[in-house]
């Protein structure tokens, strides 16, 4: 057998591969349960923006009906040229949980979305810090399902995959097939229980901290270079 055959089996091994494992993800993903969190701790939900004025109004008007009443939300306005800061200031007069920090510039050495989260992290009073980004929808149970998940299974960092509502023809094209070479990879399942970092991932998009361990290890700090702090983190 040649050579050409051999390849062309190798390739066909690794494309049945990341089928199956595509496949056991999707039959195992696991799903926020409902529940009821002990003690209902303050939750400090942190959202870093710019620019984001077609979106800071949506997420802001989900999470004020939060079913989980003890949270501070804190929007980092990093230097927008539109009206993001504008519409934070309007939530924030009608509800005295939200607050808006503006930017000062960005220091040397890191990148702008990882500075912002750290700055809302040296803000925040709560016992657990939700980051956020400003395209984010969020159901009414949403926080209170999350605090309630972490506390059962004692996780220090929660990070989820929101469903994706695509847009523009690039969004359609690009965002199905990031999601694909994640979840055609990495066995989810896995991720809590090995200390691998090659098994390791997060979402961006919403990340949950223990606030003392972040606190302790300040990871946007850690990783403020880099440009997937996600799963850098």
């Amino acid at each position: 057998m040649s050579i050409p055959f051999y390849i062309s089996l190798f390739l066909l091994f690794i494309v049945v591969l990341r089928f199956l494992v595509a496949f056991f993800n999707f039959l195992t993903r696991p799903v926020l349960p409902f529940g009821k969190p002990v003690g209902f701790p303050l939750v400090s939900v942190l959202i870093p923006a710019r620019d984001e004025e077609q979106n800071i109004g949506k997420l802001l008007s989900g999470i004020i009906k939060q079913t989980y009443w003890n949270i501070e939300v804190i929007v980092y306005d990093d230097q927008s040229i539109d009206k993001t800061s504008v519409i934070v200031e309007e939530f924030s007069s009608a509800d005295n949980r939200i607050s808006l920090l503006k930017s000062n510039g960005l220091p040397k050495g890191w990148l702008g979305k990882n500075h912002a989260c750290h700055v809302l992290a040296q803000s925040a009073k709560g016992d657990y810090l939700l980051f956020l980004d400003a395209d984010v929808m969020v159901s009414p149970h949403f926080i209170e399902n999350a605090v309630y998940y972490a506390q059962r299974k004692r996780i220090v960092l929660l990070s989820m995959f929101p469903r994706q509502e695509l847009q523009s023809l690039g969004e359609k094209l690009v965002v199905p097939s990031m999601n694909w070479i994640l979840l055609s990879l990495l066995f989810l399942r896995l991720v809590r229980w090995s200390k691998r970092r090659s098994l390791a991932a997060a979402n961006g998009q919403m990340m949950m901290f223990d606030a003392k361990v972040y606190r302790d290890n300040q990871w946007h700090e850690q990783v403020k270079s880099s440009p997937v702090e996600d799963i850098s983190i």
